[in-house]
């Protein structure tokens, strides 16, 4: 029987061309797959192809239509490839919720500060200040510049003789703070994006990590393109009246354009990508144990920040309470305080306050860890040196009270350079204060127990694995916390033919705080580790070789 579309000769009786598949038979179902013929023990009859080793062949009629080859030597896009290209519908809408929350959090304590104030503020200036309060939820400094004003005579200095002249001068200032809680509630939103991201792409730990990144990127340009619009139309404040002086414009309030782009990203990066590693499921880890260590270390690490975090805040309210006559926050002289006047002022106050809780815990964290508080200041003004480092508070060295030499010194003008001498006068911290290592102590073991079990460890060895990872995740993201919840000013005035430029640092000091967060984070990670291995025996399919940390194994 001669085919119609190629001409190819087939034997009498079939259905199917044995060459292109076309239908020989009027009717005939091209869909149907009949059953191979049974076994003969000498290869595929002719006109029939083979299934597998051990099967008989089929007629070629049998398997219907020939398959296309075209295309069958393009190799798949790779999994990375997948995730990097796919899902980005849902990382828009992810970031774009995200973005939304925060802004509302932002306008919602603008408008109780507003309502609260004696003052108020215009509706559109309270929206002005409620976008800058959603860039300090992502540590996005506020600049202040004051472009022009005039210095009276008598107060411009001398030059060669001259008499004086008014003296024309402009400031500029960024003030950094960040409100921790609102960037905890940023880095949750983020987490759960990348987590359904995650979810989406499929595949091991780490591609879903990448997958879940992306929420990064849109949320990086949101806000970036946010703040570029903001400045475009700055709060500002005319400068009030003062005697000699003239003033040549008005306070003016932007966000830092460059940080609006960078700090969000960063975030983003982070929260995303341990949030798509959170997605893979809990069954996967006993094919992959690298997916397991992943999961349990950024499990571990975030959970021993957190207990960090709340541990130290707790004991600054229990060291509060042995100075009751000053209104520290949260102690009781602070709500005395605060609720003397209106109750709405003090609601809002408290809870403005309240978004700084977290970084009360970080600036307690980093002595409790053996590092210090110290206040850094560089730059030209004031004859200071590049930079001085002035200790405000740790453990070896507790602030009892000024210097009253070195405060002498500063107010005759005497010094030069980085002051010499302790600004604060210092001695060793009263024994209650040393219960603060307990806070780093618990929250690294626990991280590393956590991690183990997350991981599903059953040997010492993995559980130390797992905790060492969960340490070093903690000593990243705790050494971020910790750094970012102090306060940072730069400032720069010009004027005539001078011009200054001061950076005033007040936080934990960076080289010893990431030194003390590597070494609490490992150590104490190991040892939870080593005590959160469940001592069961390793599943059959785990045992031995590289597949039994499941590098060898089938992806999750």
């Amino acid at each position: 029987m001669t085919c119609p579309n190629c001409g190819t000769e087939n034997p009498a009786g079939a259905q199917f061309c044995q060459r292109c598949g076309t239908a020989l038979v009027e009717g005939a179902d091209e869909t149907t797959v009949l059953p191979p013929t049974a076994p003969t023990g000498r290869g595929p009859e002719p006109g029939t192809t083979p299934f597998a080793t051990g099967v008989g062949g089929g007629s070629v009629e049998d398997i219907g239509p020939a398959l296309s080859l075209e295309g069958a030597s393009r190799r798949p896009p790779s999994r990375v490839a997948e995730a990097l290209t796919g899902g980005w519908p849902r990382a828009l809408a992810g970031a774009a919720l995200a973005f939304l929350v925060m802004l509302l959090v932002g306008q919602a304590l603008s408008a109780l500060l507003a309502v609260s104030s004696e003052d108020p503020p215009t509706i559109p200036e309270t929206m002005q200040v409620g976008g800058l309060v959603t860039y300090s939820f992502h540590r996005v400094g506020v600049e202040v510049a004051l472009p022009e004003f005039s210095v009276p005579i008598g107060l411009s200095p001398e030059i060669d003789g001259l008499p004086q002249t008014p003296s024309a001068v402009s400031l500029a200032a960024t003030v950094s703070l960040a409100l921790l809680l609102g960037s905890l509630l940023l880095v949750w939103l983020l987490y759960r994006a990348g987590k359904s991201l995650g979810v989406l792409a499929g595949g091991p730990g780490w591609v879903r990590g990448v997958a879940g990144a992306k929420v990064a990127i849109p949320y990086a340009l949101m806000t970036g393109m946010g703040a570029v619009v903001l400045s475009l139309m700055p709060l500002s404040f005319d400068v009030p009246a003062i005697a000699g002086f003239t003033a040549g414009g008005a306070f003016e309030f932007t966000p830092a354009i460059l940080p609006a782009f960078l700090w969000p990203l960063a975030i983003g990066l982070g929260a995303g990508f341990a949030g798509g590693v959170a997605s893979a499921p809990a069954s996967s880890w006993a094919v992959s144990r690298a997916d397991g260590l992943l999961a349990g270390a950024l499990r571990g690490g975030a959970a021993a920040v957190g207990l960090a975090l709340l541990l130290a805040f707790v004991g600054t309210q229990v060291a509060a309470l042995f100075y009751p006559d000053e209104g520290i926050p949260f102690n009781p002289a602070f709500f005395r305080d605060a609720f003397r006047g209106p109750a709405l002022e003090g609601f809002a106050s408290t809870t403005f306050l309240l978004f700084l809780a977290p970084n009360f815990g970080g600036l307690a964290l980093a002595p409790a860890m053996g590092s210090s508080l110290v206040a850094t200041v560089s730059g030209s003004a004031f004859g200071l040196q590049p930079s001085c480092d002035i200790t405000l508070a740790s453990l070896l060295n507790f602030p009892s009270g000024f210097d009253p030499g070195v405060v002498a010194g500063i107010n005759q003008g005497a010094i030069s350079g980085c002051p010499t001498g302790n600004f604060l006068g210092y001695g060793i911290a009263p024994i209650g204060y040393w219960a603060f290592l307990l806070v780093p102590l618990a929250a690294t073991l626990l991280g590393g127990r956590i991690a183990a079990r997350r991981a599903s460890a059953t040997t010492s060895m993995e559980g130390a694995l797992a905790g060492a990872l969960a340490g070093i995740a903690f000593a990243a993201v705790a050494a971020t916390a910790m750094i970012v919840s102090g306060v940072k000013l730069v400032a720069d005035a010009s004027g005539g033919f001078q011009s200054e430029q001061t950076t005033v640092i007040l936080g934990p000091h960076v080289t010893k705080t990431l030194l003390a967060a590597v070494l609490w984070g490992v150590a104490g990670g190991v040892v939870g580790g080593v005590l959160g291995a469940s001592r069961r025996p390793a599943p059959a399919h785990a045992a031995g070789g590289s597949a039994a940390y499941g590098f060898g194994g089938a992806p999750g």
